[in-house]
Parts: C-alpha cells; sequence; structure tokens
C-alpha cells in the first residue's frame, strides 16, 4: 500500500479517487501525457514564468519510463497506481493548483516519488 504519511491529506484524497477509475490502456495514457507536456509548457511559456518547467519536464518525461515499465512487465496494480499519478499530474486542480504557485507541481512530484517507491522504480525518483 502506497505510503501516504508524508503526503499532504488533499492530495491523498484526490490520488484516492483516481484510484478507483476505470484503467486505460498504456498506450492511452502516454499519448495523453505527451499531449499534456506540450500544451503545459506551451502555457508555461506563453503565460506563467515562476512555474518550473524542469519539473514539468522531468515528471512526464519519467512518468512515460514508468508507463513503458509497466507496459514490458505487466501487473494490473502497477499501472493502476501509475494511472492515478499520470492523472494527477494531469489533474490542475489537485492539492496545489499547478499553474497558480512555484510550488504548485510539488505535489504531483510527491505523488509520483511514492508510486515508484511503491512499485519498486526508486531509480525514477525525483529530488529538487
Amino acid at each position: 500500500m502506497l505510503d501516504t504519511e508524508s503526503l499532504p491529506v488533499e492530495a491523498v484524497e484526490v490520488f484516492e479517487e483516481l484510484l478507483d477509475e476505470p484503467l486505460m490502456p498504456l498506450e492511452e495514457l502516454i499519448e495523453r501525457l505527451l499531449e499534456y507536456r506540450e500544451e503545459i509548457l506551451a502555457e508555461i511559456a506563453g503565460t506563467v514564468e515562476f512555474v518550473d518547467d524542469e519539473l514539468v519536464q522531468a515528471l512526464t518525461a519519467r512518468s512515460i519510463e514508468l508507463l513503458e515499465r509497466i507496459a514490458n512487465d505487466y501487473d494490473e496494480g502497477a499501472h493502476r497506481h501509475a494511472q492515478a499519478s499520470v492523472r494527477y499530474l494531469m489533474e490542475d486542480m489537485d492539492d496545489d493548483e499547478d499553474l497558480g504557485s512555484v510550488v504548485g507541481f510539488d505535489d504531483d512530484m510527491e505523488i509520483f516519488n511514492a508510486v515508484v517507491s511503491e512499485l519498486g522504480h526508486t531509480d525514477l525518483a525525483i529530488g529538487f
């Protein structure tokens, strides 16, 4: 079970709701994540100067790597956790509004790191 003790309560609540969503094909999740990265980086470049675009790049790239690993060694529980992490990243109104704060993506990073730790892919963890 995901270690949620160090995570914000609101983030855990959103993540747990996302865990209950029907599973999407991994390829579709990767496509959606690539589209999200393109859209969010364009928005950051155009109007939001204080958001850490390097963190956004790391989150999306490592999320894709996690999804690819799961596709190569499939496990439904891992799929569910990775999907919830990706969906959390793509949700703007999670614990911290992503584009509304300089730390808007920090909760996304915390969720991602908790998921990769739970799934045994700690080499993908992000530390900024």
